[in-house]
């Protein structure tokens, strides 16, 4: 009986190892499972890459790809005193003096202006998971610099607020106005990058982030440097938004996601159908009202979801009080009863009017500028539309989109991620006509690279999953060693007793 326990005993440190080895496994895995989750769902969060310009006739707007740039654009009477000008954007290198103007990489984000002010920054919109709740960090820095000889060591003096920030629209909008876009607080940087962080739940399956800053003086250097942004899922959609959806339904739920107008449609009511990439800004701007009436004409609460064949009151008939007074001129009542012109304005004039814009993103194999019907979509390109005022209209990075639109005249643009090059123009000017339907292709290839190597560059997070993967192995393959090991050595011992 002595000898039995003498050999469970012996046996203790390699069964001590193996718990460890196991808490160690467990841990390695844990931690690999959460790095995968915390995929980057950014287009180049490193602001990597050769930078483009994707405003055509602007040489001093530069961004790195995937990302769109975004100002205010001032009065000529302000821009002439040094306020709310147009920012340069460029490429800042870890070879910029002081050295300290890049957390990572090779290369952040720069836009600056001397001796002027700018409110702006760049933007990207992001598929992600539906509902999904999201965080949205970067890492930014300001330099600035009241005179340019009390900085020879370009350090931060006398300097101007920054008012530096980063935003989530979780509805996808492009306007940064928006109030439907959570901020994270506002920070000064000065020559140091801090973390900065914002959340959201994404309604629907687009989302736009937006890196900010407005300096408040005129100085002589406002520089502004973003770099390692990161917007990745923190988890499933909280399970409280979906009762408010059914909280009173009538007899019928379904006129919970057209709130008012369907049921009880007003026959003076000027009603629209909600199309794709519709926004309520965008109805209320096309139908000259503003979002705070469409949210009361529907019922809205507030809210600013819309969702595609949604009817929308926009406004109520007005030819009723001037048919009302015909009759007093003219004696034959009856005549202006069965008057039509009631009957028109629910027809939504400006709806037959309306355009589409469709882009196709595809691999150009042959690289011939034509797409053939075996050339598949590509996706990683930023395709962006502006307007005749050089106003960003919408962005999209799917391979093909279709951009509801009124006729006039559009600017699109695409930019390349750096492992593809492009076999057709990245720009296009197009006049729309009323009720016109153009197509426009953007064909790109490869020249060093297979076309299953162009795909977003892995971030860090899913680099942190593969060493964690190679570190279970690794741990897994010295548990068995030292079991082994402890086997032998019991048996030599208990051979020699």
């Amino acid at each position: 009986m002595s000898d039995y326990l003498s050999s469970i005993i012996r046996r203790l440190p390699s069964t001590w190892h193996i718990f460890a080895l196991l808490a160690l496994l467990i841990s390695a895995w844990d931690s690999a499972a959460q790095a995968q989750q915390e995929e980057n769902l950014l287009f180049n969060g490193g602001f990597e890459g050769t930078y483009v310009a994707p405003i055509p006739g602007r040489d001093n707007i530069n961004v790195a790809p995937g990302w769109f740039p975004y100002w205010v654009q001032g009065s000529p009477e302000e821009n002439a005193q040094g306020y709310k000008v147009q920012p340069e954007y460029k490429a800042a290198f870890t070879t910029d003096f002081p050295y300290t103007r890049v957390r990572s990489g090779a290369q952040a984000q720069q836009y600056f202006h001397s001796f002027a002010t700018f409110i702006g920054g760049v933007m990207q919109q992001v598929t992600v998971p539906r509902n999904a709740r999201l965080r949205f960090s970067a890492w930014g820095q300001a330099w600035s610099c009241l005179h340019f000889e009390d900085c020879p060591n370009a350090t931060s003096v006398n300097p101007s607020p920054m008012h530096m920030r980063i935003g989530i629209d979780p509805t996808g909008g492009t306007d940064w106005t928006s109030p439907n876009v959570v901020w994270s607080p506002y920070a000064d940087p000065y020559d140091a990058y801090q973390l900065f962080t914002v959340e959201a739940v994404a309604v629907g399956t687009q989302v736009t982030v937006f890196l900010y800053a407005a300096p408040e003086y005129r100085n002589a250097d406002n520089d502004v440097y973003w770099d390692d942004a990161s917007l990745v899922v923190l988890g499933p959609p909280s399970p409280t938004p979906r009762p408010t959806r059914t909280p009173g339904p009538s007899p019928t739920p379904r006129p919970t996601r057209t709130p008012g107008p369907s049921p009880t449609l007003p026959p003076s009511a000027v009603t629209y159908v909600v199309q794709r990439g519709d926004t309520l800004r965008s109805i209320a701007t096309r139908f000259n009202t503003t979002v705070a009436e469409l949210q009361r004409l529907n019922h809205l609460d507030g809210s600013t979801a819309i969702s595609v064949g949604q009817v929308l009151i926009v406004a109520f008939a007005t030819p009723t009080p001037t048919a009302t007074a015909r009759p007093a001129t003219a004696t034959p009542r009856p005549s202006a009863t069965p008057s039509p012109t009631p009957t028109q304005p629910p027809t939504g004039s400006p709806q037959p009017e309306r355009s589409q814009l469709c882009v196709l993103a595809f691999y150009d194999s042959n690289r011939d500028g034509l797409r053939q019907p075996d050339e598949a979509g590509q996706t990683g390109l930023i395709i962006s539309l502006m307007d005749s005022s050089s106003t960003l209209v919408a962005t999209t990075n799917e391979a093909w989109h279709c951009f509801d639109l009124a006729p006039g005249h559009y600017t699109l643009s695409a930019s390349l991620p750096q492992t593809l090059s492009a076999t057709t123009p990245l720009t296009h000017t197009i006049a729309l006509l009323p009720a016109q339907t153009v197509e426009v292709g953007i064909g790109s290839a490869v020249s060093e690279q297979p076309l299953s190597a162009v795909r977003r560059p892995p971030s860090t997070n899913t680099a942190l999953a593969w060493a964690a993967g190679l570190g279970t192995i690794v741990l897994v393959a010295l548990a068995i060693f030292l079991v082994r090991r402890g086997r032998q050595s019991t048996q030599s011992k208990e051979e020699k007793a």
